[in-house]
């Protein structure tokens, strides 16, 4: 029975890690259930799920998906964050949250590569999506704007040009 159990969570755990590639490995010892609750409540705001995990499920899961697991960050209590497109606004809200209580960041894992919390650290104080969308969204902006000036002169030259050219046929 309890072979099954963690078959079936090795299979859930398979498809979190499918569904969110990018996700931050953290040790929650001495957290209270309120604080864990609030925590939850946060990365939620972010679309982050927030799951504790058995570490040699976690190993068996990522292996099985062939992922090249660092299995020192598996040891100790261990909670993911499954942070979806979101690694840095869950990095941020991880970091934030762990500075105010006893949470502790193991590792991140993005774009295929493991690294320590102080590369999680630098994850968190890059934009988030809504913020690389809306500088994209203003560069397209000043493009445009460009573009249309420019062609606001040419046709102003253009118009000019024909101007002085009536002028000199009426003469």
């Amino acid at each position: 029975m309890a072979n099954k159990f963690k078959e079936k969570q090795v299979v859930d755990l398979k498809e979190r890690f499918k569904g969110s590639p990018d996700f931050i490995l953290t040790d929650y010892r001495g957290l209270s259930v309120s604080e864990i609750s609030d925590l939850r409540s946060r990365l939620r705001e972010h679309g982050v799920q927030f799951k504790v995990v058995k570490n040699n499920l976690a190993v068996i899961a990522l292996k099985d998906l062939g992922v090249d697991v660092v299995e020192e960050y598996f040891s100790g209590p261990t909670s993911v964050a499954f942070a979806g497109d979101e690694a840095p606004s869950a990095a941020r809200a991880l970091v934030d949250f762990g500075g105010k209580t006893s949470l502790t960041i193991k590792a991140g894992y993005i774009d295929g590569t493991f690294f320590g919390p102080d590369g999680v650290v630098q994850v968190s104080k890059l934009p988030g999506r809504k913020g690389l969308l809306s500088r994209l969204a203003g560069c397209f902006n000043s493009i445009l704007s460009r573009f249309a000036g420019d062609m606001r002169s040419v046709v102003s030259s253009f118009a000019g040009a024909l101007q002085a050219l009536e002028q000199k046929k009426g003469e």
